[in-house]
């Protein structure tokens, strides 16, 4: 059904068909729908998808959509997956940073490393401060200072890991004198990164910049490997093409870097990451290779059958191994692999 309009232009009468129900005399800019998405998504501490947007704003989803990748292109809004779904949110310039301390000269020393690369350092004192931390905003980094005989840090891994909303913020532990049996609780809780007291503050800063420092969470500083990130979002977007995972690890890494140093150590993980690269493109030119851990690698396979993918996995270890041979300067630690089916590629990526 068609309403017929006279306008009066230039003292003649034109006839003008519109549809009935389209409003024209007040239409929404370009302009005005970017500022009304920000100004939404600026009040939604966790995000929002596409269709919670259209019914706040009440504009259809593929205008939505539309608008939102245009800002993501600009810089302006960013996404995560939880589950199929995309969260949108502001990209706020300053990012945020939870010290977990009762000392308070310890949460100044981070904010002093921090706060010259645009960081907002705040610190809490135990668990229930973290909690309601996370509740108002999502942080890029925890850094926990570990009492003695304290196990909280425990918890606080499996609360942020556990959580689709929080499972990208790295955490790191910071222990006065760590035991071999705190590492492994660490780390299977889901640490990312730990380190021990007394540091220098080149070590602390080496770690931080691993963790948080810009690089964008895309790539790894010292690899320049995808991160778990980039692993993410590609299985997400390719879950029914990759068929099985290939799992790579360095045992004992942290005590390699305490005895020889982070430089060594560095040295190290971009030797294997580059070694990696170049032996799994042969079997696999379509697989994608990420460093989802300091000490760990996950390559995602296309067309690599299993009987292939364990014959690489051998290769792999024993290949490394004997190269290491004319390096007199490195004394690796075990080089690890183990196969992946989906399910535990899903596992590892959290």
């Amino acid at each position: 059904m068609f309403l017929i309009s006279p306008l009066e232009i230039n003292n003649k009468k034109n006839i003008y068909i519109l549809p009935i129900g389209q409003n024209y005399l007040k239409r929404d800019s370009d302009m005005e729908i970017d500022s009304k998405i920000q100004e939404y998504l600026k009040k939604q501490s966790q995000g929002a998808s596409v269709s919670e947007i259209a019914r706040g704003l009440e504009i259809t989803r593929a205008t939505v959509s539309k608008y939102l990748e245009v800002l993501k292109s600009k810089g302006q809004l960013k996404h995560r997956f939880v589950g199929k779904a995309k969260v949108w949110s502001f990209l706020n310039t300053t990012k945020s940073v939870v010290v977990v301390s009762k000392e308070d000269n310890f949460v100044k020393l981070i904010n002093y490393l921090l706060m010259q690369d645009g960081y907002r350092v705040n610190g809490v004192s135990d668990v229930g401060g973290l909690f309601r931390e996370l509740s108002e905003n999502i942080p890029e980094l925890v850094l926990v200072r570990v009492e003695k005989e304290d196990n909280s840090y425990i918890d606080i891994c499996k609360l942020i890991k556990k959580n689709t909303m929080t499972r990208d913020t790295k955490v790191l532990l910071i222990f006065n004198k760590k035991t071999p049996e705190e590492y492994d609780f660490a780390i299977k809780a889901g640490a990312d990164d730990i380190i021990s007291m007394p540091f220098d503050m080149t070590e602390l800063r080496e770690h931080l910049k691993m963790l948080v420092l810009p690089n964008e969470g895309c790539r790894d500083p010292i690899t320049l490997l995808p991160t778990i990130h980039s692993a993410r979002s590609f299985f997400n977007e390719n879950r029914d093409q990759v068929s099985r995972g290939l799992l790579i690890r360095l045992e004992d890494a942290e005590k390699y870097n305490l005895t020889f140093g982070m430089a060594k150590f560095n040295d190290l993980l971009r030797l294997l990451a580059q070694f990696i690269k170049g032996q799994t493109v042969e079997f696999d030119k379509n697989c994608h290779l990420s460093q989802i851990a300091m000490n760990a690698f996950l390559v995602q396979c296309h067309e690599l059958a299993e009987d292939e993918a364990v014959r690489l996995c051998n290769y792999l270890v024993d290949s490394f191994n004997d190269m290491l041979t004319y390096l007199s300067a490195y004394q690796c630690p075990p080089l690890k692999t183990s196969l992946l089916d989906i399910e535990k590629i899903k596992e590892v990526l959290g």
